[in-house]
């Protein structure tokens, strides 16, 4: 989860969990982002899932990791866990087998491949989820998209009280 705060809104969380931490390290890169962004957490393994985050394991199970539900969980679980936090972002997908720099496609596609689920979650509202199909795109691109689509959502929570709807 990420999460962030300050002037940005207040403490933001994220869990990326298809992209490694990559978006925590975009965050990182700007002057000041530790007076908003107060933790990264990346639950790459289903099992961090439950563990870290508390998604209950039957609902992993009957939703599959990549879904929305799943998804809204991640984003949810973490403003129930650190109160300090008033948006949460979760990102759970797949993003390819390829490799990060080549636009080789993999011998084998998954049914899944560039398929991402974004969580958001503000304090005092229900949590909100994107699907977004990317199928087309090499596992970096699918990363970077997906970054780029969080950053926005983070954006639009932050500056905005009226519903999402990307």
């Amino acid at each position: 989860m990420f999460i962030i705060g300050g002037d940005f809104y207040r403490d933001r969380s994220y869990n990326n969990s298809i992209l490694g931490g990559l978006l925590a390290f975009v965050f990182s890169c700007v002057p000041g982002v530790s007076n908003v962004l107060f933790s990264s957490v990346v639950t790459y393994a289903i099992r961090s899932k439950h563990s870290i985050l508390g998604v209950p394991q039957q609902e992993i199970d009957k939703y599959g990791v990549v879904s929305e539900e799943i998804a809204g969980m991640m984003a949810e679980n973490v403003l129930k866990t650190l109160e300090d936090v008033d948006i949460a972002v979760s990102i759970t997908g797949i993003a390819g087998a390829t490799a990060h720099f080549t636009s080789q496609a993999p011998a084998v596609m998954d049914p899944e491949t560039g398929v991402v689920h974004i969580g958001l979650a503000k304090r005092g509202s229900k949590a909100q989820t994107f699907r977004h199909d990317w199928e087309h795109l090499t596992r970096f691109e699918v990363q970077k998209a997906v970054v780029q689509k969080a950053i926005g959502l983070l954006a639009l929570a932050a500056s905005s009280q009226a519903q999402l709807g990307c």
